[in-house]
């Protein structure tokens, strides 16, 4: 009795094995269920790079933070408010610093407050939209802080270079510490340090 191989009973004329076709090797995803997986592994992978981009950028934009340079009075920089030499009086410098690198220098937050209260007067062709960082020297550690960030005692037996002064504290409880070890009347933040407030300060009014 002949064998029959036809094509009818092997028709991917598959080589025969112990009498049986070998099966067909398996075939590559495909169709919905192949489409629906892939698609499915694409959005995830799509969502962790997202991720990954987020916290790089942050990353970056906190190292960013942590590296801003305030620059230091020259030798010849003057207050633009007082006109007195600001390097002498290195516990109390303040620095007004604009985004095209140049800066501004005062031997006092008082002044500070009187430069940026009014721009026209003291800083001809400059305007608060330019500016890119205002720091002051803060009063425990004699380090440059945020001004925006600082808190301010005003009524405090401590004079600066200018007389009574805005007196420069990085935290609230160091604003409260010294307003107790040093007769203060008054913390305030940067948002509320008005020209009525610098005007009383200047005078001794509090």
């Amino acid at each position: 009795m002949s064998l029959n191989c036809s094509t009818s009973s092997n028709p991917l004329q598959l080589p025969l094995v112990r009498g049986r076709a070998e099966s067909a090797p398996p075939l590559i995803r495909g169709g919905r269920e192949g489409f629906w997986s892939n698609e499915f592994f694409g959005k995830k992978l799509v969502i962790r790079l997202v991720i990954l981009s987020f916290f790089t950028l942050w990353a970056a934009f906190a190292a960013a933070q942590e590296g801003v340079v305030v620059p230091k009075p020259g030798a010849k920089d003057l207050c633009p408010v007082c006109g007195m030499l600001v390097s002498k009086y290195p516990n109390w410098v303040a620095v007004v610093k604009y985004r095209d690198g140049h800066a501004h220098f005062f031997d006092g937050a008082k002044d500070m407050f009187k430069y940026l209260q009014d721009l026209h007067k003291y800083a001809p062709g400059h305007r608060s939209e330019e500016i890119a960082g205002i720091h002051v020297t803060e009063f425990y550690s004699l380090g440059k802080v945020d001004a925006r960030k600082a808190f301010f005692v005003i009524g405090s037996d401590v004079l600066g270079p200018m007389g009574h002064e805005f007196v420069p504290l990085e935290t609230r409880a160091d604003a409260e510490e010294f307003l107790k070890d040093h007769k203060g009347k008054q913390i305030l933040t940067f948002e509320q340090v008005t020209a009525d407030v610098v005007e009383r300060v200047d005078n001794g009014k509090f």
